[in-house]
């Protein structure tokens, strides 16, 4: 009798796998990092929005976690259940992680920040004008340049600041507040210069009108931002479901809008055409 019921177990088993899929075995809650918490000052607000869209339609358990990029990163590395999201691509990001097709953010660039009235900003011309990194780390050997530790700022400039002999000028932060502190120190004229994201800077808003910037040569007019996972078996599941979900949305003028909400209307002419390349879309400005 006891083997009989073990083997109609078994069989209701492999019938529910049949049925529903191998995938609801493993649906064990997902550990979703973010960078910074709801109440933070200085919260990428696009980032949250593009996120709470997503978990709705996703249709998996979630719970949302604050880490910093460098230790989300690890834990992608060394959990089967996590996910984070705007992330650059790597390669060393490609061995450890299930990354998505489609970036899931399109932003303007990182661009290289200092106080305006910064004798260094002097030297460099007008705002906004394009300035050489690698130039200007050669040029200017006392500058002080703070950094958030974990980021990546792309291949060029991760290259630069890692073959920096003087190290020591350059101050990394690691926590989950770094542009935060990065931007406060800048102001308060405790480094010379920083790199981040003009959407970061302007959502800031403390005092930002102190600060001035220019265009890095080494560095996209635009970056891309992309959801990674753990590479396992649950990972790729949840990574083929952003992928869907990704290729659906970014066709629609509500993706677009949500980008557009968090910009200044002076670059939207611009990144609209940014964002049509990327997506591979046809919008306009005029669109209602």
């Amino acid at each position: 009798m006891l083997g009989t019921h073990r083997r109609l177990i078994g069989f209701i088993g492999v019938s529910l796998m049949l049925v529903i899929g191998p995938e609801a075995y493993s649906r064990e809650t997902l550990l979703w990092v973010a960078e910074y918490k709801p109440n933070v000052a200085n919260r990428i607000l696009l980032d949250e929005e593009l996120r709470g869209w997503l978990h709705k339609d996703l249709n998996w358990p979630i719970e949302t976690v604050y880490a910093n990029t460098q230790r989300a990163m690890r834990m992608v590395q060394e959990q089967d259940n996590v996910c984070v999201d705007d992330k650059l691509i790597t390669s060393e990001r490609q061995q450890f992680a299930h990354i998505t097709d489609l970036p899931q953010v399109v932003v303007p660039g990182k661009r290289l920040y200092m106080r305006a009235d910064s004798d260094y900003a002097a030297q460099l011309g007008a705002e906004n004008s394009h300035v050489g990194f690698q130039s200007l780390m050669a040029s200017f050997p006392e500058l002080r340049l703070g950094v958030m530790a974990g980021r990546r700022y792309g291949n060029q400039l991760d290259e630069i600041l890692q073959r920096e002999k003087r190290q020591a000028r350059i101050w990394r932060r690691a926590s989950s507040y770094s542009s935060e502190e990065l931007l406060q120190m800048l102001v308060k004229g405790r480094i010379d210069a920083t790199i981040e994201y003009p959407m970061v800077v302007a959502n800031w808003g403390e005092n930002n009108g102190d600060l001035i910037s220019f265009r890095l040569k080494e560095a996209k007019d635009y970056s891309l931002g992309y959801i990674m996972c753990s590479r396992s078996p649950s990972g790729e599941v949840i990574i083929g479901r952003v992928n869907q979900w990704l290729a659906e949305h970014t066709q629609s003028r509500r993706y677009l809008e949500l980008h557009l909400k968090w910009m200044e209307a002076s670059i939207h002419k611009d990144f609209i055409e940014d964002y049509n390349q990327v997506f591979n879309t046809e919008f306009k400005l005029s669109e209602p």
